[in-house]
């Protein structure tokens, strides 16, 4: 095994030193005083060059504005003005080389992110997200980039919005890829806007900032292997062994009772569900061994089940006022067909 494992984060470090920058700044004269504007933030800042340790809280903007001084400010007086600074110098650069159509900067004065608008669907908007960040692990400013999908406003959750998200492969099925596919899709959309992205130039800089276009690769330790307690304080390291020869950690204080939900087409799924928990002889069939085999409890199924006519909204709350009325209440469980992608999502 290697000594050093090494992760790499969706941050784009800064290649070699930051240059000072510009800043207008007015000292804030008690704790009260209420924001200027919105395009003023407030930030510690030393009160003379010489002297770091002096520090005041000034209200700082970056364009001149009248009573106050313009200063000049090293990297290290404060990340987060930094940080803003880097904000500043990313949203000059798309403004000079971007429609305003091409990406969106959020009403957000607490996250400074700017959104790159990728691709299109009728579902929604794949955006490439940026945020000047300074990873202190490494003590290097540089930018967080990811993935995102903007929802439509008229567009509904479904399958197709979860394969858009990557979180269903093409397939409709569980992504599998999930971290190659974001990684994959971020670095084709950061190769897209490279032009943006770098180089860029400070608030009155007169050196230009260069971005790495390879993700900060930082040391990792590895977790122990994942151990499951079950019964008694017995352990094991899979879940499904675990409970199968130990019991739960902490069982049921009463036996399960399911209630079974479906249209009468769907009645032979229902059955061979009944029967794969209720621990069928057909074991083999089933690869289960039936809920009280492996919960060490038993488990009930109400044998008047609720026939649904179809799958509307009124079908679906009148089973749902039975299944309030009873007592104890029960587990229902609904069986959705085959191909009914928003059944999942809808009930």
């Amino acid at each position: 095994m290697p000594d050093q494992y090494l992760i790499h984060l969706n941050f784009l470090p800064l290649a070699g030193d930051l240059p000072s920058f510009r800043v207008y700044r007015k000292e804030r004269q008690n704790a009260q005083e209420p924001r200027p504007a919105d395009n003023i933030q407030l930030y510690s800042l030393p009160r003379g060059s010489n002297d770091v340790e002096n520090r005041a809280m000034y209200w700082v903007c970056f364009d001149a504005q009248q009573g106050y001084e313009q200063c000049t400010v090293a990297p290290n007086f404060n990340n987060e003005l930094t940080r803003w600074a880097l904000f500043r110098a990313v949203c000059d650069s798309a403004t000079s080389r971007l429609t305003a159509d091409q990406f969106t900067v959020p009403e957000n004065t607490f996250i400074h992110e700017i959104n790159f608008k990728m691709q299109p669907h009728t579902e929604g908007e794949e955006l490439l997200v940026v945020q000047p960040y300074v990873l202190r692990a490494t003590h290097q400013f540089g930018f967080l980039v990811d993935f995102h999908l903007r929802l439509a406003e008229t567009a509904r959750f479904s399958r197709r919005v979860q394969q858009l998200c990557l979180s269903l492969d093409r397939n409709y099925r569980r992504n599998l890829d999930y971290y190659v596919d974001r990684s994959t899709k971020i670095r084709k959309f950061v190769n897209d806007r490279w032009s943006v992205l770098s180089p860029l130039t400070l608030p009155g800089a007169t050196q230009k900032v260069e971005v790495s276009k390879d993700f900060a690769p930082l040391a990792a330790d590895r977790l122990k292997q994942r151990v499951y307690v079950f019964a008694s304080g017995r352990e094991a390291k899979s879940q499904f062994v675990g409970l199968r020869d130990y019991g739960p950690l902490k069982p049921p204080s009463s036996s399960p009772k399911l209630l079974f939900v479906f249209r009468e087409r769907e009645r032979q799924a229902a059955r061979t569900l009944a029967m794969a928990l209720r621990g069928s002889r057909e074991r083999q069939r089933f690869n289960f061994p039936g809920f009280e085999a492996l919960f060490k409890s038993p488990l009930q199924i109400d044998s008047n089940p609720i026939i649904l006519t179809d799958l509307s909204d009124q079908a679906m709350q009148t089973a749902l006022e039975r299944v309030q009325t009873e007592n104890p209440r029960p587990v229902p469980v609904l069986v959705v067909p085959d191909g009914e992608e928003n059944g999942y999502l809808a009930y």
